[in-house]
Order: C-alpha cells, then sequence, then structure tokens
C-alpha cells in the first residue's frame, strides 16, 4: 500500500539513517582499528587502567544487550515510531562503542608475540576469519538489517514495512551465527597480543557467547517453528556438523587460536640460562675496538662482539649513573621507578619486581660485585653482595693497595668460584671505571700495568670538538658555571690535558676489558660459559671534550648513546658477530634477563625483550621513537633537568627551567647543530614533536 511523507517526517528518515550509517558502521571501523592510538590518555598505571577498561567493556555490555531484547523494543514503542527501532538500537550501540574506544586505555604490556612461521600462521588465521566475516555479513543480508534501514526507506517509499523472511545462504548452511563465530576468532587469532588486547578477549568473548544464547531466544519467538528446524539441523558457532572442508577450515582456525594464548613469550628460554651482566660506567658507545675505535685496546669485549650481537644504536633513557642503573634493575623510565637523585634507594616492593628479585625467587643464586649506585644495598636483596664506588685505589684485606677493577674481578671470580653448584645463578658486575675520581688532580687513576699498551698512541681529537657544537649549546649550557664545562676544564681544556686524560680514560677501558677476560675464563673452567647469558652495557655516555663539555647528562648523541653486547649461547653460529640498528634501550635489559631465565616479565617493565630481534628468524616490529628525562642535579645552573623524545629523523628536547626548546632534524643534521625550534617553516614539526613528549610524559609513568 502507498503513503504520501511528509516534509519533516523525511527529513527525520534521512537524518535517522545518517546517523545509523555514520555512528554505527564508523564506530565498528574505529574498533577494529587494532592500531589505533590511545585517544584520551589518563597517566594510570596498568592495574587502574585494565580495571577501567573492564568498567567500559560493561557498560556496552548492558547498553547493547538490554536494547537487542525483545522487551526493550516494545518499550521503546511508545516513544518513537517503530521504523525507527533498529536504526535507534545502531545508533546508540555505535555512540557506546565510540565512547568505549575513545577512552579506552591501551596497556602496551606483552602478553605474548609470535614468530617465524607460528606469526604467518596466525596472520593467514586473520586474514581468513575477516574474509569468513564479510562473506557472513553478505549472507545475511536478506534476514538481517544490522543497521535498521529497511523500514525507514520503506517509510520514504510511502511503503508499508514488509515482514523479514528468514533466509539461510552462506556460512549460515554450515553454523548459526557465523558472523559472532568469526569475531570470535578474530579477538584470538593475533601474532601478538597485549594486555589491554587479552582482555578486551576475554571479556568481549565471553559477552558474545551468553549473548549469542540469549538471542537464540528471540530469533525462535520470531520465527518460530522454521527457526527450531533450523537449531536441529545446524550447530551453533562452531560448524562440527558442517561440509567436510568447512570442519577442516575450523579445525585450523581453532587450532591457530589456541595456540597463543599458551605459547611462550618470544625469548623465554625453554633451558634456563645462567646470566652474567657487565655494567661500564661512563663508556659511550664508540669506546670499544668492535665499533671501529682505533686508539682503545679491548679485545676480551671485542670477543663477546664477535661471538654475540653489538646493538650499534643504543641508548639510555637518563644519563646519568643512578637512574640509569634503576632502570637496569627495574626495565623502566624514571618517571616509573622514582631514582631521581644520589642516595634514593630501590624500595623493598618496588624491588621485588627487579630482574635480580625475579630470578632469585625462579630460584637463581644472585650476585652483586662493585658500583651499586642506587642507595645503600640491601644485603638481603642477594645471596652475594660486594658494594663499593667511588675510588680508584682502595686498601686490600691486608692493607696493600687494591685497584677498584682488580677487585671487581676478584669479587666476580669469587662468587663463581663460591656459588651452589646445582643452581642457577645471575650475576651483576658494576666496574666503577673508567668512571673519574672527581675529587683526584689527575681524575683518572688506571694501574701500572697498562701503560706499555698506549706507548706511542695518539688519541685523535673529539668526534665534535669544532667550536662550532659548543657554540650552537644552549646559554645556560655553554656557560661556565655549568657543571660540564667546569670538568671540561678539569681534564680537556688544552691539547696536552686532553691526550693525558683521554689516554689514562682508555687505559682504565683496558683494565676493565681484562677483567672481564679473567670472568669469561672462569665461566669456561666451569664449563658454564656455554649456557650463560652475558650482557655489557654502558650506564651512560660520555663528552670527552666534544661540544666544549665533559660528562654525560644532556641528550646529545655523545651523552645518551651506549655499548650494548649481548653473547647469548642460543644464538646461531653463522648469526655470530652480527650488527643491529634497532633502538635498544636500558629498558629492555631487565626483561631480556627474565626471559632468558624462562621467566615472565612483570606487567611494571616498560622495556621489551631483545633476544627476537637476534634470534628470530624475522625481526619483530619494534620502537622507532623514545622518551629521554633528566632530573636537575643540585640547581639549574649545574646540571638543568631536560626531557624530550628521540626518532631517528627527528630530536625534541625541552628545557623546562628555562622555557628553552631545540628541534633538530637528524638526517640532515645528525651532529644537532642547527636548532630549528621556533622556526615558522618547521612550526608544524615541532607541534607533532611536542605533543609526543606530552604523550611520552603521561605514557612513562
Amino acid at each position: 500500500m502507498e503513503m504520501t511523507v511528509n516534509g519533516r517526517a523525511a527529513t527525520a528518515d534521512r537524518l535517522m539513517m545518517a546517523l545509523a550509517v555514520v555512528l554505527g558502521a564508523g564506530s565498528v571501523g574505529l574498533f577494529a582499528w587494532d592500531a589505533r592510538p590511545t585517544f584520551v590518555p589518563l597517566g594510570w598505571p596498568p592495574r587502574a587502567a585494565l580495571a577501567w577498561d573492564a568498567f567500559l567493556s560493561l557498560v556496552f555490555f548492558v547498553q547493547h544487550s538490554s536494547m537487542v531484547r525483545r522487551s526493550f523494543r516494545a518499550r521503546l514503542a511508545g516513544v518513537l515510531p517503530a521504523r525507527y527501532d533498529g536504526a535507534f538500537y545502531a545508533i546508540c550501540s555505535g555512540l557506546t562503542l565510540a565512547l568505549v574506544v575513545v577512552l579506552w586505555q591501551r596497556v602496551d604490556i606483552p602478553v605474548f608475540r609470535l614468530e617465524g612461521m607460528a606469526r604467518w600462521i596466525a596472520t593467514a588465521g586473520s586474514l581468513i576469519a575477516a574474509a569468513l566475516l564479510l562473506y557472513s555479513g553478505y549472507a545475511v543480508r536478506r534476514t538481517l538489517d544490522l543497521l535498521g534501514l529497511r523500514p525507514i526507506r520503506a517509510h520514504l517509499r510511502g511503503q508499508s514495512p514488509r515482514s523479514t523472511p528468514f533466509f539461510v545462504d552462506g556460512p549460515y548452511r554450515w553454523v548459526r551465527h557465523p558472523l559472532y563465530a568469526c569475531i570470535l576468532a578474530l579477538f584470538w587469532i593475533r601474532p601478538e597480543m597485549m594486555a589491554d588486547g587479552l582482555l578486551l578477549s576475554i571479556l568481549w568473548s565471553g559477552w558474545m557467547v551468553v549473548g549469542t544464547v540469549l538471542e537464540e531466544r528471540d530469533l525462535v519467538a520470531d520465527f518460530g517453528d522454521v527457526y527450531r528446524r533450523y537449531q536441529q539441523q545446524v550447530p551453533m558457532l562452531v560448524p562440527w556438523r558442517g561440509p567436510v572442508n568447512m570442519r577442516v577450515v575450523t579445525a585450523i582456525l581453532l587450532m591457530v587460536s589456541a595456540g597463543p594464548s599458551s605459547a611462550q613469550t618470544p625469548g623465554r628460554s625453554p633451558q634456563p640460562l645462567n646470566i652474567v651482566l657487565l655494567i661500564l660506567d661512563d663508556v659511550r658507545w664508540d669506546a670499544l675496538g668492535a665499533a671501529g675505535n682505533g686508539s682503545v685496546r679491548t679485545p676480551r669485549i671485542d670477543e663477546l662482539a664477535r661471538e654475540g650481537v653489538r646493538f650499534e644504536q643504543a641508548r639510555v633513557t637518563t644519563a646519568i649513573c643512578m637512574v640509569s642503573r634503576a632502570s637496569l634493575l627495574t626495565g623502566q623510565y624514571m618517571s616509573r621507578h622514582g631514582i631521581t637523585e644520589f642516595g634514593r634507594a630501590i624500595a623493598p616492593e618496588a624491588f621485588s619486581q627487579t630482574y635480580p628479585a625475579l630470578l632469585r625467587r625462579a630460584g637463581y643464586w644472585t650476585g652483586y660485585a662493585g658500583k651499586y649506585g642506587i642507595g645503600q644495598p640491601r644485603q638481603s636483596d642477594f645471596d652475594f653482595l660486594r658494594a663499593y664506588e667511588g675510588t680508584h685505589w682502595m686498601s686490600g684485606p691486608g692493607g696493600e693497595r687494591v685497584h677498584v677493577t682488580e677487585k671487581n674481578a676478584r669479587d666476580a671470580i669469587e662468587f663463581l668460584q663460591a656459588r651452589p653448584k646445582d643452581r642457577h645463578f645471575a650475576l651483576t658486575v658494576g666496574f666503577f671505571a673508567p668512571h673519574a675520581e672527581d675529587n683526584a688532580p689527575e681524575q683518572y687513576l688506571p694501574q701500572d700495568w697498562s701503560a706499555k699498551l698506549y706507548e706511542g698512541v695518539t688519541i685523535p681529537p673529539p668526534l665534535r670538538g669544532d667550536p662550532r657544537y659548543m657554540a650552537a649549546l644552549p646559554p645556560f649550557l655553554s656557560n661556565e658555571a655549568n657543571e660540564g664545562r667546569v670538568r671540561y676544564h678539569w681534564r680537556f681544556d688544552t691539547p696536552e690535558r686532553y691526550q693525558a686524560y683521554m689516554t689514562r680514560y682508555y687505559r682504565l677501558i683496558t683494565e676493565v676489558d681484562e677483567a672481564i677476560g679473567r670472568i669469561v675464563g672462569e665461566l669456561r673452567a666451569q664449563g658454564v660459559y656455554d649456557t650463560t647469558l652475558i650482557a655489557l652495557i654502558g650506564d651512560n655516555g660520555y663528552f670527552q671534550a666534544d661540544r666544549g663539555l665533559a660528562d654525560k647528562w644532556y641528550p646529545y648523541e655523545e651523552s645518551i648513546r651506549v655499548p650494548l653486547v649481548v653473547r647469548d649461547p642460543r644464538l646461531a653460529t653463522a648469526r655470530r658477530g652480527m650488527t643491529l640498528d634497532q633502538f635498544a634501550l636500558n629498558l629492555d635489559v631487565a626483561p631480556t634477563l627474565v626471559a632468558a631465565a624462562g621467566v615472565a616479565a612483570p606487567g611494571v617493565m616498560q622495556g621489551r625483550d631483545l633476544s627476537p630481534l637476534y634470534l628470530s628468524a624475522r625481526a619483530p616490529d619494534w620502537r622507532d621513537e623514545f622518551f629521554y628525562e633528566h632530573p636537575t642535579v643540585t640547581n639549574r645552573n649545574r646540571i638543568p633537568s631536560s626531557q624530550g623524545v628521540v626518532r631517528r629523523d627527528w630530536k625534541y628536547i625541552e628545557w623546562p627551567e628555562f622555557g628553552f626548546r631545540q628541534l633538530f632534524d637528524l638526517r640532515s643534521d645528525p651532529g644537532e647543530l642547527r636548532n630549528l625550534a621556533a622556526q615558522p617553516s618547521y612550526a608544524g614539526q615541532e607541534l607533532r614533536m611536542r605533543q609526543q613528549l606530552e604523550a611520552w610524559r603521561v605514557r612513562a609513568r
């Protein structure tokens, strides 16, 4: 029967249809965008963020499940024209889903990350599920009006609404509710999953199964005996009674979806490895022979690099010892672990989530020898503890003079010899050298035996010693009151002083190298070298008169780029000696060590296990930027605070106490000479980097 539709009603009809399409379909597309960011970051810790995500899920479940019920539609009939039922439902569900997506807090704690063939299988499985989802949606178009548009279109045409037929086509011949079955598969068939993704998969899968059962009741009420016969003939969600080829496809999907939930985190060793972490003090990335330095003598470290992997783009997130060493222990940014000043210790509760504590609970014999650097260490935190720092020469047991590096080696070997031989072990050696002895006029005080190795050696001038580099510094850094300038005058302010002090500095590095050789020799002698992961890292970089500065602290390349070598016995022989150029951070050391022990990294760790980068045939997706932060030390004129975002192509720095900003295009200006901040032609890039920095300030907490 034809009817006449007035203009106002037609406008309302078209508005309802447009809203249903935009909000209904748009929100689903936004929800399906797996790489979406956190649109409204709340800065909450992981547990609170997951609880919030669970609450948002509950809000959607209540809205969606209540409005789909026949009883709700009956109550709605007295408020809206019946033709708007479906569209109103789509609009409300779309709005609620959009709210969930916008307020959802991503918790980037890895649950699993598949590699190699398993990743390809999972990716293929998700594509198959997505294709079946589209096919199911197409097949049900005659029966199911997803956006509630049909009765509105009929009204616009002046036609009476027709009853919806029950029509079975495509996947609906094999399984009831194939749309839901495919969505469930997509929840679980993933090449990788983060903590919030796991929460979503669990909660939404449970809700979807319960909702399917409830929806069955309404379908029986709508279609009667026709649907009851369909129930008897076709199984629900899993097509076990379907065609043979469909059963095979479904079985494959189920196996893939079950796999990730029980998959090991990449790098977690099925056979736990022993652990040795060697921390160098004030050594930058190019102060090793393996990095191409022809002046310094580091044959033992170079051998570890030849047998393992060297990360050429390793960085620290804070270039000062106490903060960086806390990050090494905890796997966290300074903003989270809170060690912002000398003398502050890691609280016992927080220490329980560090790699030594995790390994100790897993049965490891743990030891620490040398510079600890984070307040006063607690004997109860380790099975073996020898902590000392600050001077190059110390008194031995008989009153003799002993060099700190010699004591480091002796204590490390004592730990290895005295350890229980029936337990795995984790040893950390914190070398104090080549850190300067700040109160000594000569600064670097090596042992006599290393002098002959540097006879006739001339140290090349600083990498960035041209006066242009100092002239490009912010005025508060080039100021003579700044600590970098003060220490420059202690060590490097004449060519003669530079040669003498750099030679002694390199001798200290060579002495550390010799101590490392002795530790490795003890591992070999005990027959555990090939069951031990050895990692070596600098706690920060070092200005060697570059930019007219000495020491570290500031977010320039010389200060934040460090050596990182991992000798992992799991590495295939053909891949030994490889170099990698991904951004590796000091935050990554703790999760790498616990993974090598077969222990899961706790959610509070913000770094990532490095081993998939060198053990997997196909390197995983990796970070392309990181956050830098540094506290004020004493006052802003001595060592000011700084924060920044470092990318491969851009670096953005803020000096909050001076209101000063720097922006560098690292592709054309790797020496960080030309500050592009406040230049109109780079305003857009500066704004983007500033927004990234704001996001990182929240994310790092």
